[in-house]
């Protein structure tokens, strides 16, 4: 967990670069918080989200364990209140209507240990008629190469004005279906290296997820497989699992 922090401290300045366009998703979770007066957002990020999120007098809450992320979300807006915390173990003393862990961030957790201690934590945080939603890619892991290196991103800086490109490292355990991915980013014209660093993923089954969410108290309600609200199937792109109190 310390070395996915490591990560995003090293390469919060192209964070929202390298994710692209995050529109289609943006849109799915105002719709989410339509009737939502409490917002919060695990872990939070740069806070491209949570800004989105704000507004018609909503309280929301980010929270991360990044320093270099919370620096870069509380430069975006004051809008939402940032605080430093553990996605496993956080404890702000009130419950939200709507709980987000959103992009992939709860594959970060590698052990059963770790996710069901981050639900607790969801669960614990989801008001009684709230919803908690968690986002996490969905892939067939018996096709999944055990290494991989190609072009993850490609941008120009928005603070350098330099042409960035960023390089993708990747090897993946099937026993444990844990990878580790590692991004480097150089500048095109100079090819000096900007930032660099790596992070671990667990890829979990459907199956996996709705076991968990059942054990700390949730009931799925709702199982998209993309930010368009279509049901997931076997061939989705993603898993977004929306529960509510049982």
């Amino acid at each position: 967990m310390n070395q996915n922090v490591e990560f995003y401290n090293h390469l919060a300045d192209f964070y929202d670069q390298i994710h692209g366009d995050r529109s289609l998703e943006i849109a799915f979770y105002q719709e989410q918080a339509s009737n939502a007066q409490s917002i919060l957002e695990v872990p939070v990020g740069s806070g491209v989200l949570a800004q989105a999120l704000c507004g018609q007098d909503r309280r929301v809450v980010g929270v991360d364990l990044s320093e270099e992320m919370l620096v870069k979300a509380r430069s975006l807006t004051t809008e939402v209140e940032f605080v430093k915390g553990d996605m496993c173990a956080f404890d702000l003393n009130e419950t939200f209507d709507l709980v987000l862990c959103p992009l992939n961030s709860f594959m970060h957790l590698c052990t059963e240990d770790q996710a069901l201690a981050a639900l607790t934590c969801f669960r614990e945080h989801c008001s009684a008629n709230g919803k908690v939603i968690v986002s996490i890619d969905q892939v067939a892991l018996e096709y999944m190469p055990k290494k991989f290196e190609g072009i993850r991103a490609q941008f120009k800086d928005k603070t350098s004005d330099s042409n960035i490109t960023v390089l993708e490292k990747t090897k993946f355990d099937r026993k444990t279906n844990i990878m580790n991915v590692q991004w480097s980013a150089f500048d095109d014209d100079t090819r000096d290296l900007k930032a660099t660093s790596s992070y671990d993923n667990r890829f979990y089954s459907n199956l996996e997820i709705r076991k968990y969410l059942e054990k700390v108290g949730l009931r799925v309600i709702a199982d998209y497989g993309d930010y368009e609200k279509n049901e997931r199937t076997n061939i989705s792109s993603r898993q977004i699992l929306i529960s509510e109190c049982a």
